[in-house]
Formats: structure tokens, C-alpha cells, sequence
């Protein structure tokens, strides 16, 4: 894990890609944030790093149903900003439902169906979820889509 602080806020985007491209966990603060230092923010950074190094930021109690199946839990997200629309995709990798893996599709503003890479993404999911459950894959799904009208329902169950 790597903390850095920037001077110059212009260089959090490049800084964070470079990060990203070479696979480095990182925690980049901008030093107006950190000059402005509090309880909130510093709560929340921790967070952060702790979420980004494998930890979990929380843990639920489930019915006792779930201990014997393996399940994945999925979320899928359309938000219709700007030129295009952005998909978010992310689904759960752990037991406790606490860990994600996590992609994003964009494509032509207001779509709802979401088409190009999906599958791609949910066999991802499906073998880091299997690399967490020692090759074994999940047992069961539950999907959570947001922001469907009735009139798309059936498009999105296809």
C-alpha cells in the first residue's frame, strides 16, 4: 500500500492512473484535504486503506439458510450523466457478502439494457469468487438491479 499526499490537486488523476495501470494499492491525498484534517476524514481514509489492503469494513449476520450455499451477491447500476451512460457492476467474492469485485461499462446515453462485457464481467467475478472458496464456484446468485421502469422489466430479466 502506498500513501501519497499531493501539493499540486492537478495531479491526483495521473498519479491515480498510475497507480491503477501498474496494479499498486494506493491512498492519494491532496494536501488541502490534509491541511484540513478532522475525526470525519481521517475515519474515512482509514477506511479506505483498510478496505484496499483485504479488509472488511463490516460484517452482517445471515440467516442460517446462507451457511450452507455459496452465495454471490450482484449489483448492477446504470447512471445517465453526461454524453454517455455508466454501468456499474460489482458482486460479492467473500462468505460474508464484504468484499467486491467491481467494473464499470460505459455506453450510449440512456440505455438501460446492459449488453457489451457483462458476461465478461460476471465470469470474472465467478472465478475470483471461486479463488476465495477454494475453486469452488457459487452455489447461488441474488441480483439487485436498480432503476428499471415496468415497461424495460422483462428486457432486464433477459
Amino acid at each position: 500500500m502506498v500513501m501519497v499526499v499531493l501539493q499540486r490537486e492537478q495531479n491526483y488523476e495521473m498519479v491515480k492512473e498510475v497507480m491503477l495501470t501498474y496494479g499498486i494499492p494506493s491512498q492519494v491525498i491532496t494536501a488541502r484535504n490534509g491541511s484540513k484534517f478532522n475525526l470525519s476524514k481521517a475515519s474515512n481514509i482509514l477506511r479506505q486503506v483498510n478496505s484496499k489492503a483485504g479488509g472488511d469494513l463490516y460484517h452482517l449476520k445471515f440467516p442460517e439458510v446462507f451457511a450452507k450455499k455459496r452465495t454471490m451477491l450482484i449489483g448492477i447500476d446504470v447512471c445517465h450523466a453526461g454524453s454517455q451512460s455508466v454501468v456499474g457492476f460489482s458482486a460479492s467474492i467473500n462468505k460474508q457478502m464484504s468484499q467486491y469485485y467491481s467494473n464499470f461499462i460505459v455506453q450510449k446515453k440512456g440505455q438501460e439494457i446492459v449488453k457489451d462485457k457483462m458476461s465478461q464481467y460476471l465470469k470474472e467475478a465467478i472465478e475470483v469468487f471461486a479463488k476465495h472458496h477454494e475453486g469452488q464456484f457459487p452455489t447461488s446468485y441474488l441480483i439487485f438491479r436498480d432503476g428499471v421502469g415496468d415497461a424495460q422489466r422483462n428486457q432486464v430479466l433477459e
